[in-house]
């Protein structure tokens, strides 16, 4: 089945005009009358603009108007099916995201999204025992008196090695030391929160001197 550009085409030739004769007749300008034959659509006005077109070439060949513009029609649907999944592409792209995201009703979403985790998150960490690491020594190691212990808890806890206050660093870290006679001794460091919770290392060290 002929496209419409091709029975224009095919008539033209037939009609023995060429396109500066078919531009003085319908007063297309010649690129739209080429463009038009090669159903290049992209290249030409808007649909209803083109649609008068091809009534006034099809009536300056003598081929019935409403014909021609049906095929048209048929070859421009067509057209446009193709198109439109790359322009619904496009609306789904960065540029669409990028305005939702900038509505207010979005960023007030977001702002109460990230109040409710950053809350959730701080009552978390309140009814959380307290973390203790104790990085030296570790359990079961020989030592010399006095033995050196290192390690961290929370900042906000406070520290206790066998029932006697540890002083703690602004982050949380802490040093001190431990003296006893030979044999093994236990040492229990006991960090408590500020809601009572508590954590508690218990080592072993074998103390050589």
């Amino acid at each position: 089945m002929l496209s419409a550009g091709e029975i224009l085409f095919e008539s033209r030739l037939a009609a023995k005009l060429t396109f500066t004769q078919v531009s003085e007749l319908t007063k297309i300008p010649l690129t739209s009358l080429k463009a038009l034959e090669k159903n290049q659509f992209d290249d030409l006005p808007a649909y209803p603009f083109l649609k008068g077109m091809v009534q006034n070439y099809a009536k300056a060949l003598n081929l019935d108007p409403v014909k021609v513009v049906a095929v048209f029609k048929r070859d421009y649907d067509r057209q446009q099916k193709r198109v439109n999944p790359v322009v619904l592409n496009k609306s789904l792209g960065p540029t669409s995201l990028t305005r939702w995201l900038e509505k207010p009703q979005t960023l007030f979403l977001a702002g109460i999204i990230l109040l409710a985790g950053l809350v959730g998150w701080s009552l978390w960490r309140v009814y959380q025992s307290p973390r203790l690491t104790v990085t030296t020594p570790v359990n079961g190691q020989t030592a010399i008196s006095p033995v050196e212990i290192k390690g961290k808890t929370d900042r906000d806890a406070s520290l206790s090695l066998n029932d006697k206050t540890i002083n703690l660093e602004p982050d949380g870290s802490f040093e001190t030391q431990f003296s006893a006679g030979p044999g093994a001794a236990e040492l229990t460091l006991r960090s408590v929160s500020r809601r009572q919770k508590s954590s508690e290392v218990k080592i072993t060290v074998t103390i050589i001197q």
